[in-house]
């Protein structure tokens, strides 16, 4: 589950990184971009949250 959780967070990363990226180059709309970055911004924080509790609970 943990290897998951470090894919997951990086596409979340990509996402947030692309995002802006096809906005500039007329790829993706304005609707499609604050779609695409909300999605990655809860996609990430969802991602840290469950990684903090899993190591705090192995401590």
């Amino acid at each position: 589950m943990n290897d998951a959780l470090k894919y997951l967070g990086w596409l979340a990363l990509v996402g947030t990184f692309l995002a802006p990226l096809l906005y500039f180059f007329d790829h993706l709309g304005e609707t499609g971009l604050r779609t695409t970055l909300l999605v990655s911004m809860l996609v990430w924080f969802a991602v840290a949250f469950i990684r903090d509790r899993q190591q705090t609970s192995e401590k």
